[in-house]
C-alpha cells in the first residue's frame, strides 16, 4: 500500500531505530482491541488525541478534523483496516525528520500517553552496563561466558526477561531502573527486530563501545 503523500518520502526514509519501532509496536498493540493484527477506524479513534498536533493547540483545527485527516492517510481508497507493517511504514515516513525523542514524544501523545524512555537515559543505562562489564574485562570471551549464564535454553538468544536478569546482575537492578527502561535498552540492541537478543548483537554493541 502507498499512503497519500508518502511515496517521495519513502524513497529516503531510514530504517526504524529500536526506540521508534518499539513505541510504534506498543501503540499498535494497545489499539488492536480484538487482537486480530489489524486496526480499524474505530480502534484508531479509541485512543487518539489531537493534542499532539499544533493545529489543534492553536485552534486552527478541531481534534475531529485532525483525526479525519489522519484517517484519510492511514486508510486510503476505502480501506477498512491497516496492518502493523503498514502502520510502521506510514509513521516512519511521515515523521522521518524528527529525532528519536521527538518522534517517540509525538507518538506517545497521539495515542494516549504511551511510556517511552529518552535516548539520553538509554545512553546512561548503557554506560553503566559497560562500566560494570569492563570491571570483569569487556572482551569477547568474558562476554560469551556471562551471556551464556543467562541463556537458559542455550540457544544463543536472550528473551526480554532473561536480559532483565542479566542487567540486574550488572548494575541495572529494578531498584535503579524500570522495566520500561530495560526494554528500551533491549530494543536498542535487537537490531533484527526478532524480539530476542542474539549474542552477536549484544557483543558487537559492547565491544564497539569499549573501543
Amino acid at each position: 500500500r502507498t499512503f497519500c503523500g508518502t511515496r517521495a518520502r519513502a524513497m529516503s526514509t531510514p530504517p526504524l531505530s529500536g526506540a521508534r519501532r518499539g513505541i510504534l509496536r506498543r501503540a499498535f498493540q494497545k489499539l488492536d482491541l480484538d487482537h486480530d493484527g489489524q486496526l480499524t477506524a474505530s480502534e484508531l479513534r479509541s485512543s487518539f488525541s489531537g493534542l499532539a498536533d499544533n493545529r489543534v493547540q492553536s485552534g486552527e483545527l478541531t481534534e475531529t478534523q485532525v483525526f479525519a485527516e489522519l484517517l484519510s492517510e492511514l486508510l486510503p481508497d476505502g480501506s477498512q483496516h491497516i496492518l502493523q507493517d503498514e502502520w510502521e511504514e506510514y509513521f516512519a515516513s511521515k515523521h522521518a525528520t524528527l529525532s528519536d525523542d521527538a518522534f517517540c514524544t509525538k507518538i506517545s501523545r497521539m495515542w494516549g500517553g504511551l511510556p517511552f524512555v529518552t535516548q539520553k537515559r538509554v545512553d546512561g543505562l548503557e554506560a553503566k552496563l559497560l562500566d560494570s562489564l569492563s570491571s570483569q574485562g569487556a572482551e569477547r570471551e568474558v562476554l560469551t561466558r556471562i551471556f551464556r549464564k543467562y541463556d537458559s535454553n542455550e540457544d544463543g538468544l536472550l528473551q526480554l526477561d532473561e536480559f532483565e536478569q542479566f542487567c540486574g546482575a550488572f548494575g541495572l537492578s529494578q531498584a535503579k531502573c524500570s522495566s520500561d527502561e530495560i526494554r528500551a535498552l533491549f530494543e536498542r540492541y535487537d537490531l533484527d527486530d526478532s524480539g530476542e537478543l542474539a549474542f552477536r548483537e549484544f557483543s558487537a554493541a559492547m565491544l564497539r563501545q569499549a573501543e
